[in-house]
């Protein structure tokens, strides 16, 4: 065989041979988790912006130290019928704060206050990506159960049907009755059509959730408790209210603009106290360099931070050792400058009552929806109960049907529809469960407390 006829005959199999599947990816609820948070673009967002508001509040500590600037500076002079003259000037200038009458000292709390915040909103988002994969992890679970139950009463209408159209032939049968025993197949098989598709997304966004590419085949491992009874929750419980009020994100939101408001009142009424800092200064003069004239000055400054009035007041000593001395006080004022400074002490102060006003309206909502959501978590566990009690009826009287069918005093029809009912009823039980867990997990959110720790603090409670 020649070279050409090698290579053509390899090409040829590399057309014809068909592409290799991907392997199905297969993960846990635990390793879920820790991929959702690894890849997690609003995570990641978070922790930038916390490490952008620490470096600003360290760095924010240098107002409190001497700012330091290095001078120069060059003049000539060209004068008519005279001399011209020229001069050199260099030096060094430290500036530094006295006094602001706390203002620095609120803001920097306010901000340490906004850095604890955007830590707490961190963890929030840790919640809420770890929250996302449970919930599609179980709902995954839950469709699958359904699809077992799903599949097993298919089955069951298929073999039904099968005898139905022998006892059709037979004679034995009405023909409207095996009508109706497809027509009740056929939806069957709708039903298990739709939750097919409801799986397919739930896979397609746990994968997104995950990082993974919408063409790679997702499985999970896992076991969903069909069983599960619920827990019986105290009618009653302040601690679990004061942990909600101490960790809920609106009152902590509510609070740091409370505390803002707080300050600009402070600010507003503290108007006629100072800012004082103090500018000194040492340089060389001379008409060339090297320069051999040693100058001094210092100049202390008062600034009234009044938006109507804004005043500056300045006094300034200086002069060149032996030779002179010189001293100046200037003030200035601004008349109106800003005619909003006239109302601002009187705004903050009504803005600042009306946050407290707000602070303790959304502390009464928001222990109103922890109740609420205790009392919905009570009905939807009895309503659990009542659901297994009316399983447990229907597969006595499907078992009765089941035994009329075979003395032939029960029609095939009556046994299936029976059979489809409990079906759909315990589909409907899986789902409640699915809707016990969930609200399980919105009252341990509304607390801050680890997944699946509301059973020990439901035994631990009083």
């Amino acid at each position: 065989m020649s070279r050409v006829s090698l290579v053509v005959g390899i090409m040829l199999m590399c057309l014809t041979a068909s592409p290799r599947a991907q392997e199905t990816v297969v993960v846990g609820l635990d390793e879920a988790i820790s991929r959702a948070i690894d890849t997690s673009p609003d995570l990641r967002s978070i922790v930038i912006q916390e490490n952008s508001s620490l470096d600003a509040y360290r760095w924010s500590l240098r107002e409190y130290f001497p700012k330091l600037g290095v001078n120069y500076s060059q003049n000539e002079s060209v004068l008519i019928h005279s001399p011209d003259t020229r001069s050199v000037q260099a030096g060094l200038t430290l500036t530094q704060l006295l006094f602001d009458a706390g203002r620095g000292g609120r803001l920097k709390d306010l901000s340490k206050i906004q850095l604890i915040s955007g830590q707490k909103d961190f963890q929030i988002q840790l919640e809420q990506v770890t929250d996302s994969v449970r919930h599609l992890f179980n709902q995954i679970l839950v469709e699958k159960k359904k699809l077992e139950i799903q599949d097993q009463v298919i089955d069951l209408a298929g073999k039904q049907l099968d005898i139905s159209r022998k006892e059709v032939e037979l004679g034995s049968s009405r023909e409207i009755d095996l009508l109706d025993a497809e027509t009740q197949l056929s939806s069957l098989k709708t039903d298990k059509k739709q939750s097919q598709r409801t799986l397919s997304d739930a896979l397609f966004q746990l994968g997104n959730l995950l990082g993974l590419d919408s063409s790679v085949p997702l499985d999970i491992v896992g076991d969903f408790d069909a069983d599960y009874p619920g827990l019986q929750l105290p009618e009653k419980n302040d601690q679990w209210l004061a942990l909600v009020l101490d960790t809920s994100k609106d009152l902590a939101q509510q609070k740091l603009d409370l505390r803002k408001q707080y300050f600009q009142m402070l600010n507003a009424q503290s108007w006629f106290l100072p800012d004082i800092s103090l500018e000194a200064s040492y340089g060389l003069t001379g008409t060339r360099l090297p320069l051999q004239t040693p100058t001094y000055n210092a100049t202390l400054t008062f600034s009234f931070p009044s938006d109507a009035f804004p005043t500056t007041q300045t006094l300034g000593l200086g002069g060149t050792p032996d030779q002179s001395r010189t001293s100046s006080a200037s003030t200035k004022v601004g008349v109106f400058d800003s005619v909003q400074g006239i109302v601002n002490g009187a705004t903050a102060k009504a803005q600042y009552s009306l946050s407290l006003v707000k602070e303790g309206t959304l502390k009464a909502t928001t222990r109103y929806s922890f109740e609420k959501t205790m009392g919905d978590y009570r009905l939807l566990v009895e309503k659990l109960s009542l659901q297994r009690h009316t399983i447990e009826i229907e597969e006595k009287k499907n078992a009765i049907l089941a035994k009329q069918l075979e003395l032939g005093e029960a029609k095939r029809l009556d046994y299936l529809q029976g059979e489809t009912q409990l079906a759909k009823d315990r589909i409907s039980l899986v789902e409640s469960v699915l809707q016990v867990r969930e609200s399980e997990r919105t009252l341990e959110s509304l607390m801050h407390v680890e997944p699946g720790s509301l059973g020990h603090l439901a035994k631990e409670a009083p």
